[in-house]
């Protein structure tokens, strides 16, 4: 078996409401986002599908760069496909930029080798450890009324966690945290994602006056770097801490675990190159004994269901997962909509990652930007 074609595709779909978060404490609201779509065929027919983050420059990325150079290429061999995409990468080796192209390949990547041996993709990364996937429902910044109304409305559809964006208003945060925890009891676990926003002096004081709250965690509070600002937090607040955008590498991630940065290590494929690199992270995390949670990029179908076929094989990712995104957006690519029921994800067992692609679904939300996708992928 060996790769004859890879190709992306652009599209864009919006969401059923703006979705407000803030990075590095620039609030800034989400009504659509870019997806890439990666489609890899083999010479015997096989085709796997991949989905990544990004615009034209992704797509002229792929096109140009990383699946030129991988044709000929057996995709069983995955180590010698993701060393070479790496040594591409130059000195950008290790950007969380290069990461999501190189992510929705690798993907593509293990749809098809699942599919070639008639497995789950699940099979690959360690087996089926759990079969349904529990998860938490991530909110906006909204103003505290209507984001304790909405953590109401989400418990009520069988949701255990939620997750509140943090960052834009220090009192209009903690007035949200106390709102939900009024109304949705001591049996829904509440976090919080500050996304960079605050300062370690200012991140300590928040921290502190919501703990009465009882928050399962904060998550990333400070900027990723330096690691001092993680490691002034963790050592002056009781609340756990959790790094996402402090651990990108599989080299971040043994650094905040030798530097005690974080009690918890956010795993997201698509910041570590895709699942090969996450398990990796996941793996070496769980030699340390730090637990591990599985996050979003507010991804569709494709992407949601890569992660959750990782959470799935592996047991330290026990934390409820954040891989809701599909859900927000008013239509996915897929022909058969994944299975959410009850505040939890249903992992495919069909081979690959038992999902089907819906090509007139991309032709609706196709941007045409970058590489002209004059293949509307005709067969």
């Amino acid at each position: 078996m060996k790769i004859v074609k890879v190709e992306s595709f652009l599209v864009s779909v919006p969401f059923k409401e703006e979705y407000r978060g803030s990075y590095l404490n620039v609030h800034r609201g989400i009504k659509r986002a870019e997806h890439v779509i990666v489609r890899v065929h083999t010479d015997d027919g096989l085709v796997g599908f991949g989905e990544t983050i990004g615009g034209a420059s992704t797509i002229y990325l792929i096109d140009h760069l990383f699946g030129p150079a991988i044709i000929g290429y057996d995709p069983l061999d995955l180590e010698r496909i993701l060393e070479l995409m790496d040594e591409l990468d130059g000195w950008w080796r290790g950007s969380s930029i290069h990461c999501f192209q190189k992510a929705g390949i690798e993907y593509a990547l293990y749809d098809l080798i699942g599919k070639s041996l008639k497995l789950p993709v699940h099979k690959l990364l360690g087996g089926c450890y759990r079969e349904k996937i529990p998860l938490s429902w991530s909110i906006g910044i909204k103003p505290p009324k209507a984001t304790a109304a909405e953590a109401e409305k989400r418990v009520a559809e069988g949701y255990r966690t939620v997750n509140l964006k943090i960052g834009s208003d220090i009192d209009r945060d903690i007035e949200s945290v106390r709102l939900v925890r009024e109304r949705v009891g001591d049996n829904v676990k509440i976090r919080a994602d500050a996304n960079q926003a605050f300062s370690s002096e200012v991140a300590i004081k928040v921290i502190k006056k919501m703990s009465k709250y009882e928050l399962e965690y904060v998550e990333q509070p400070v900027p990723a770097h330096p690691i001092s600002n993680m490691i002034k937090v963790v050592n002056a607040v009781d609340t756990p801490v959790s790094a996402d955008e402090s651990v990108i590498s599989i080299q971040d991630c043994i650094e905040v675990i030798e530097n005690e940065a974080a009690d918890i290590i956010a795993i997201k494929p698509l910041k570590h190159g895709g699942l090969y690199n996450a398990k990796k992270v996941a793996i070496i995390a769980e030699a340390a004994g730090i637990p591990c949670m599985m996050g979003g990029k507010c991804e569709l179908g494709i992407g949601v269901i890569a992660s959750a076929h990782l959470v799935a094989a592996s047991k330290i990712i026990e934390y409820d997962a954040e891989i809701t995104g599909v859900l927000r957006h008013r239509a996915d690519i897929l022909e058969e909509p994944l299975k959410y029921q009850q505040g939890c994800l249903e992992v495919p067992t069909e081979p690959g990652f038992g999902v089907n692609v819906d090509d007139s679904k991309l032709q609706e939300f196709a941007i045409f930007a970058g590489t002209p996708p004059q293949k509307i992928w005709k067969n």
